[in-house]
């Protein structure tokens, strides 16, 4: 049915990142470039919000880019701290990539993710043979592409030479489901333990409780 499976990282692959270890990375983000750690500052500082990462730059001084490519170093850094430790573990099912690779199909990852940490994960945990995986830029071109944008699943389908509608995206938000929607992919939809109630603001065309449910 697909000549293509794209899985998102966060909530698919792996466990999402513990929150304590996302606001310590913005803590250290913050005091490498000289501004006080505020309760305030950390929550801008965490966010992939265009619009917050330039208020808080604008309020202390800061270049954006040169803020973004601080912060996502140092939470990069952080998150594959925990892939290691296990406080972010890989899901059990994530075997079934290998199970789509051995049929035949591509494997790719798409994530809003830093892109060291997704290189990082496919160098030493990838489950199965990944054609392509991209994660965002470390830069305000990366936060603008970002999902919902279709930017990267694009860029990640012409890299392997699969038609979009040839195509599945796996995620866990709406904005998965709105990317692939975008570019004319289907999407799937994994309610796992963390979306249980959760509402899904565009309708995919599968949803499953694991990834071995997928088509």
């Amino acid at each position: 049915m697909y000549d293509a499976a794209v899985f998102d990282f966060d909530g698919v692959l792996t466990q999402p990142t513990p929150d304590a270890v996302l606001s310590e990375a913005a803590r250290e983000s913050l005091r490498a470039v000289g501004v006080d750690p505020t309760p305030r500052a950390v929550s801008h500082a965490r966010s992939s919000d265009l619009g917050r990462v330039r208020r808080l730059c604008a309020a202390h001084g800061l270049d954006p880019d040169a803020f973004v490519e601080t912060r996502d170093a140092h939470t990069a850094a952080a998150q594959a701290a925990a892939l290691r430790d296990g406080r972010k573990p890989t899901y059990d099912d994530v075997g079934a990539l290998a199970e789509f690779a051995a049929r035949g199909r591509t494997v790719a990852i798409v994530s809003n993710n830093q892109q060291e940490l997704i290189d990082r994960f496919v160098a030493r945990e990838a489950p199965a043979d990944v054609a392509v995986a991209y994660g965002r830029e470390a830069s305000v071109a990366g936060l603008r592409r970002k999902k919902p944008r279709p930017y990267y699943l694009r860029r990640a389908l012409d890299d392997v030479g699969v038609a979009p509608d040839r195509a599945l995206y796996v995620g866990d938000k709406t904005k998965d489901v709105l990317a692939a929607r975008a570019l004319g992919a289907d999407a799937a939809f994994v309610r796992r333990p963390h979306r249980e109630g959760y509402r899904v603001g565009a309708v995919p065309d599968h949803e499953v409780q694991t990834l071995r449910g997928l088509p």
